[in-house]
Formats: structure tokens, C-alpha cells, sequence
């Protein structure tokens, strides 16, 4: 019987406790802090021409951009120390380039979906 207290007790304080935690906010390379919203297309829209169009040129650079990276660090395991520098440089401005691209991508994005909600408002509001 006793048992059976002690881990009624234990258990009902577990998830009491539990109903308060909190997600931890973990910090970047930077301090400051990531936020837990990734980038998504809605649902809704993901059937869309011009997303569908935009999605697909960015998975083929993402595809191209993987093969070399893999290319490039098979190239900076087999280096010797002085042409490490120079492959890592190399690893550097294609990073650069794929963030770019990334970014380029979801601004397109951004916009594309701004201009869908405008024309629906546009629509709603003249009818």
C-alpha cells in the first residue's frame, strides 16, 4: 500500500511538473536567438504555378550545390595543409552562394504570396 501512495505521489508530481516546462530558446553562432518558425509554403498555395516553378529551380540548385560540397570535402580530406586553405575558401564562397540562393528563393516566395492575398482581398472587397 505504501508503494502504491509513493508512486501515485511520484507520478502525479511528474506531470504536474511537466505541464510547466518550457521550451529552451537555443542561441546561434551570433547569441542571438533562433526562432522556432522555419520557412514554409501554405498549404493552400503549394498547387500554385508560380511556386511550383520557383520550388523546383531552387531543388535543382540544392541538388547541384550538394553534389559539389560533397566533391569539395572529399577534395579537403585528401589535401595536404597548404591547399586546405584554399579548398576551404573555395567551400566558403559556395556556402555563401547557396545562402544566397536560398534567400533569393524565399523572397520570391514571400512575394508571390503577397501578391495572391492582395488579389483575393481585391476580389473580396469588390464583390
Amino acid at each position: 500500500m505504501k508503494k502504491l501512495l509513493l508512486l501515485i505521489t511520484l507520478g502525479s508530481l511528474i506531470f504536474s511538473g511537466a505541464s510547466y516546462a518550457q521550451d529552451a530558446e537555443t542561441p546561434n553562432r551570433e547569441g542571438a536567438v533562433k526562432s522556432d518558425r522555419g520557412f514554409h509554403i501554405p498549404r493552400a498555395l503549394r498547387s500554385n504555378e508560380d511556386i511550383k516553378a520557383a520550388a523546383e529551380a531552387y531543388n535543382t540548385s540544392r541538388t547541384e550545390f550538394r553534389a559539389s560540397f560533397s566533391e569539395i570535402r572529399q577534395r579537403l580530406a585528401a589535401a595536404s595543409e597548404e591547399e586546405k586553405v584554399a579548398i576551404k575558401g573555395e567551400l566558403r564562397e559556395l556556402m555563401s552562394a547557396n545562402r544566397k540562393a536560398q534567400r533569393e528563393f524565399r523572397r520570391n516566395v514571400r512575394q508571390i504570396v503577397r501578391e495572391l492575398r492582395e488579389e483575393r482581398t481585391d476580389s473580396t472587397t469588390e464583390g
